[in-house]
């Protein structure tokens, strides 16, 4: 953004680097510059669950998933094949339920 930008045809255009020199509109010209050079940084927070099979208890952690059948660490539940079973008792995924603890 340049100052003739936003002051329209009155204003006269100064390079960056100038812009400190004009008081007290310099420094927030900086920092709106500075604002929109800055890249957006996103953290994402993987919040894992853990699903429960209604018939025998069976524990599925998402976080952990279960290698031993294929299913890799941090695999979401709704993303295990619908033709998977439960490992304990063999009922499918319509038996399982979200759990918190």
């Amino acid at each position: 953004m340049r100052v003739a930008e936003c002051f329209g045809r009155r204003a006269r255009h100064i390079p960056e680097g100038e812009l400190s020199g004009i008081e007290p509109w310099g420094r927030i010209f900086n920092d709106v510059l500075s604002n929109e050079k800055k890249e957006s940084v996103v953290s994402e927070v993987l919040e894992y669950k853990s699903w429960v099979c209604l018939i025998c208890g069976w524990i599925y952690n998402e976080e952990d998933g279960l290698p031993e059948e294929g299913i890799a660490a941090g695999t979401r539940f709704a993303d295990i094949p619908d033709t998977w079973r439960c490992p304990l008792c063999d009922v499918g995924k319509d038996d399982f339920v979200a759990v918190e603890f």
